[in-house]
């Protein structure tokens, strides 16, 4: 397979074209056409908290960066003030035949089944990532998805990427 068929699964495929092995420990997604391909975590770090977003007093601050501002939008989408605390930045990678040919960055807000949704980590970012980020919503399946989209991309400037774009990405 190549690097540019790789791209094109990314920024054409949707949930259907793949699965989770339930044998695996860590989640991984794998293409349904070609088991070679797969996308797993990496890693994972929490960041922000509470206090980033809300002063001792509980009033929002006023936050410099607008992808903060998004963030703060779809904790909001449930009124669970524990979601803030569950805010993590997660990179993903993208495997062919075991070997990482490409990472992913997105952030994640977890909060059981009712908050869990994955949106990229640039407000200035490309289908195949939002899409890669669909991929993820989808499989949590939590109550807020559609709506946590419709926000992210309602706040985000998502373009059409090129092979070129994925290169340099």
């Amino acid at each position: 397979m190549k690097l540019e068929d790789i791209y094109t699964i990314l920024k054409d495929s949707d949930s259907s074209d793949f699965y989770v092995p339930t044998r695996t420990k860590d989640l991984t997604f794998v293409y349904l056409d070609d088991v070679q391909l797969s996308m797993s975590k990496l890693s994972e770090e929490k960041v922000f908290d509470y206090n980033h977003f809300f002063d001792e007093n509980n009033k929002s601050r006023e936050l410099p960066v607008k992808h903060d501002e998004l963030v703060r939008d779809l904790c909001e989408l449930k009124n669970f003030p524990e979601s803030y605390n569950n805010i993590s930045v997660e990179d993903w990678a993208i495997k062919y035949n075991g070997e990482v040919i490409y990472t992913i960055s997105c952030m994640n807000i977890s909060n059981l089944s009712s908050l869990h949704i994955s949106f990229p980590s640039s407000l200035d970012t490309f289908d195949f990532i939002m899409n890669f980020c669909k991929i993820c919503n989808y499989y949590y399946g939590a109550n807020t998805t559609s709506s946590g989209e419709r926000t992210i991309i309602e706040k985000s400037n998502i373009k059409e990427s090129t092979f070129e774009d994925f290169l340099y990405y």
